[in-house]
């Protein structure tokens, strides 16, 4: 993709995966189709919910199965906010879209993601037309 195809918003994303190869290539992906304001990185659910604590994100590209807190839990601390929560996450992050990145995604699979607050899913390996037009979608972006 040349300079002039990366669609012209600045985002602050946080991608959330404990496979840093994983990492890597996806925020490649994103750094070739989006102007990104911040990259962030996080290796587990904990991290993410502490840079979610600081810093406002526009969207959030998360793992599902990731060892400690992983992304079902994740998304659960970031849109119920228990009580006892581990991390206050900042008000503006509660609504954060949030995008499934995963092995697993079944019919059923999506069901349970829908129900815990998740708002798409992108299956692994990550295809860069769908992580496009998933994202524009999301966030109600024209190309």
């Amino acid at each position: 993709m040349t300079n002039s195809s990366l669609v012209s918003y600045s985002l602050d994303i946080l991608l959330v995966d404990d496979n840093p190869i994983n990492l890597q290539l996806l925020g490649k992906a994103l750094l070739s189709i989006f102007t990104v304001r911040r990259l962030d990185l996080a290796y587990d659910g904990y991290q993410a919910l502490r840079l979610l604590e600081h810093r406002h994100y526009n969207v959030l590209l998360l793992d599902i199965d990731m060892p400690g807190i992983d992304g079902i839990e994740t998304t659960q601390y970031i849109r119920r906010q228990p009580s006892s929560s581990i991390a206050h996450v900042l008000d503006a992050n509660r609504s954060i879209p949030i995008v499934a990145v995963t092995t697993n995604d079944s019919v059923e699979a999506r069901h349970l993601y829908q129900k815990v607050g998740i708002d798409a899913c992108l299956g692994k390996p990550i295809i860069i037309s769908q992580l496009k037009s998933q994202l524009l979608g999301l966030l109600d972006l024209s190309p």
